[in-house]
């Protein structure tokens, strides 16, 4: 395993070339998610020095721009040296393969179970809470939400954890990591809002985070959420649009205890499918699948 934040592109490639002599590897899995990282003429480099039956695969994992953007000619162009190039919703793999990337999949994004799970509630928490950031141009659907969140129920029943909502009476600062469970824990009703919800399978990590932790899910729908395991009513709430979202937490928060906890209980559940632990055995399927294309 090779990190590379902050460290000179030319160091970092030598120390993936080096360790791939090393060990032979059979599998290369690399999560790039921009440009001028790894370059085609690198992965030529490094397959001769692999096992004969390494796959390679390069994973993007957030979504950014579409597939026939300029900004994307970096996924391209390495998908086409790859041996498969995932995305993390079901729709794009199509057009990939249209522009030449080899094997091109669906690979969804997951947490860590150490990190997230059912834990003790934080105190000082309110009701509703948003743990996600507002920094960026594709978050101006959420800010609409919070906005009116804001406005509508305040800062001793609503919150929102997360960087871009300074000035906000409900804003706080952003969370650790392993902080996150116990506000999950502590709020009686925890929305996902991802930055785009017209994907089919596309949700940040974010769910799944608040899925493993045993929140109450007060969910965004999005094409095809029922391919990951939501199922409205029993382990999350679905909701659309402005008068949905207000709909789905007044739900949320009118249910007895006991129905809270069934749905904390369904969605501590549905989380265990999206953890790490699971998800490498779904890779090592992706795996399986290409050596099989192979002739």
């Amino acid at each position: 395993m090779v990190y590379w934040p902050g460290r000179p592109r030319e160091t970092v490639i030598a120390e993936i070339l080096q360790e791939a002599r090393d060990i032979r590897p059979s599998l290369v899995f690399i999560q790039v998610q921009g440009p001028g990282v790894l370059e085609p003429h690198d992965i030529e480099r490094l397959r001769p020095l692999c096992d004969p039956s390494c796959v390679i695969c390069n994973w993007d994992g957030d979504q950014h721009y579409e597939p026939r953007d300029p900004q994307r000619r970096w996924f391209v162009d390495l998908g086409r040296v790859c041996d498969a190039g995932l995305v993390v919703n079901t729709e794009h793999p199509a057009v990939y393969a249209d522009l030449g990337v080899q094997h091109p999949g669906f690979f969804e994004i997951a947490v860590d179970p150490p990190v997230f799970h059912p834990t003790a509630p934080a105190i000082n928490v309110p009701p509703v809470v948003l743990l996600a950031n507002a920094t960026h141009q594709v978050h101006a659907t959420r800010r609409g939400y919070v906005g009116s969140l804001d406005a509508r129920l305040g800062p001793e029943r609503f919150g929102v954890y997360g960087s871009g909502w300074e000035g906000l009476a409900t804003g706080h600062n952003p969370l650790a990591l392993t902080q996150e469970s116990a506000v999950y824990s502590a709020a009686r009703a925890a929305l996902s809002i991802s930055a785009r919800n017209d994907l089919p399978r596309y949700t940040s990590d974010r769910l799944f985070r608040l899925l493993a932790s045993g929140g109450v899910p007060v969910v965004e729908r999005f094409p095809d959420c029922e391919g990951l395991g939501l199922i409205d009513g029993r382990n999350c709430i679905l909701w659309s649009g402005e008068a949905g979202l207000h709909a789905a937490l007044e739900g949320a928060l009118a249910m007895q205890p006991g129905e809270t906890q069934a749905m904390r209980d369904a969605a501590s559940d549905l989380g265990h499918d999206h953890l790490w632990t699971q998800r490498v055995l779904e890779l090592l399927a992706l795996v399986d699948a290409v050596r099989e294309a192979r002739p």
